[in-house]
Parts: C-alpha cells; sequence; structure tokens
C-alpha cells in the first residue's frame, strides 16, 4: 500500500468526531498479519497519528500471529481501534469493545459478513475504508491496458458473488463479457478455475477471502 494510501487513511481516521471530542485519545492497531505489507502499513499509521497529535500517547500496534486477542485487556485504554485485515475486525468485535472501531484493508463483501456474523453483544460503532475500486474503475483500466479484451473470467466466492450482476453491468457496458465461476471450498477451486481460463482473456480478481484461503 503506498504511502499516499495510507495518509489518506489516516487523515479520514483523524476527522471521524471521536477525535474531536476526546483530548487524550488512544489508538489501538489490530493488524491481522505480520507480513511486510501489514508492518509497513502499521508502523506508518502509527507514525502519522503521532506526527498529527504529538501529545497523545504513540498508538500501539497488535498482531494476531503474535496474540489472538483473546484477552480484553490488549484493549484496555483504547478510545479507538483500527484494524488491519478481515481477521483483525472479526477478532475484535468477538470481544465486548464499547469503542469506535475503524476497519480497514478490507472488501465490502467481507466487512458485511463479519458485521452479519458478529456477537450480538458487540457495542462497536464500526466504520470502514474499503479495498474495493468501483467495477466500473477497473474495468475502464482493463479497457485501456488490453483494448483487445472481450471476456473477463472471475471466480466468486460467497462474499463476493452477490456483486456478479453489478460487475456484468459495468463489463456489458464496455462491450466485455463476464465468465464467472464459483468457488465453495478448496476443492472446488481448480475446477472453478479451470473453468474460466479454458475460454477468457483475463482474469479478474475480486476480493474474496472465501477464495483467496482455497487458494
Amino acid at each position: 500500500m503506498g504511502l499516499r494510501v495510507i495518509r489518506w487513511i489516516v487523515g479520514w481516521v483523524l476527522s471521524i468526531s471521536v477525535f474531536a471530542q476526546v483530548q487524550a485519545a488512544d489508538l489501538v492497531i489490530v493488524s491481522s498479519e505480520k507480513t511486510a505489507g501489514h508492518v509497513e502499513t502499521a508502523q506508518t499509521i502509527a507514525l502519522e497519528f503521532t506526527r498529527a497529535y504529538p501529545e497523545r500517547a504513540q498508538p500501539s500496534i497488535t498482531y494476531l500471529s503474535d496474540s489472538r486477542l483473546q484477552e480484553a485487556e490488549l484493549l484496555q485504554g483504547a478510545r479507538v481501534v483500527m484494524t488491519l485485515g478481515s481477521d483483525a475486525l472479526a477478532s475484535v468485535l468477538a470481544l465486548d469493545v464499547r469503542i469506535p472501531v475503524v476497519a480497514s484493508l478490507i472488501p465490502r463483501a467481507g466487512m458485511e459478513r463479519i458485521l452479519r456474523e458478529a456477537p450480538s453483544k458487540s457495542q462497536a460503532s464500526v466504520s470502514a475504508v474499503y479495498l474495493d475500486q468501483p467495477f466500473s474503475r477497473q474495468v475502464e483500466l482493463m479497457r485501456l491496458a488490453l483494448p483487445n479484451t472481450r471476456r473477463v473470467g472471475v471466480l466468486f466466492g460467497s462474499e463476493s458473488s452477490q456483486q456478479s450482476p453489478t460487475l456484468h453491468s459495468a463489463l456489458q457496458s464496455k462491450g466485455m463479457e463476464l465468465v464467472s465461476g464459483y468457488v465453495g471450498g478448496s476443492g472446488t477451486l481448480f475446477s472453478a478455475l479451470k473453468a474460466v481460463l479454458d475460454d477468457t482473456d483475463v482474469l479478474l480478481a475480486v476480493p474474496d477471502s472465501k477464495v483467496s484461503r482455497a487458494v
């Protein structure tokens, strides 16, 4: 993730009302992974937050690989929690948090699924910065970069399948056709991928944790 994007995310987070109301807000960042990209993003967010509010406590960073976040004390003293990735959001909402949660590095479909599955006791106010780019923008990019593209293959999972009509319309408006496959689990990945690749010009990746985990 580029520094400009990270700074935009931080600026958006700092603009939410809780920071205007709380003079000593403490930010806790919870990351789904400890990969290079997630570590860089978490550290940059913490740095940009500190620069914006030097009088406030430096944000703490927790990685699910280091802790399963089973202890609510990890969030003790936090006024705002920012999650990076789907697993981090699900883990935070599994706790009895009653503070604002800002989710990032997450597709809209994944966010909606996690909110549906969250324990009813969760009292958190959740906002999100989605990963998704509008299909119209993605299709236009394909048209410019690959002008001979006519058939576009996509693997959908349970999180993204409802987006199929929207993508179909976006492709149709540019004279392209959608060829879709459905991944229900790791056992269906190969057959779905083969069916899609056999008769398409390009494969478009749609954010869906069910598909990525099957890979």
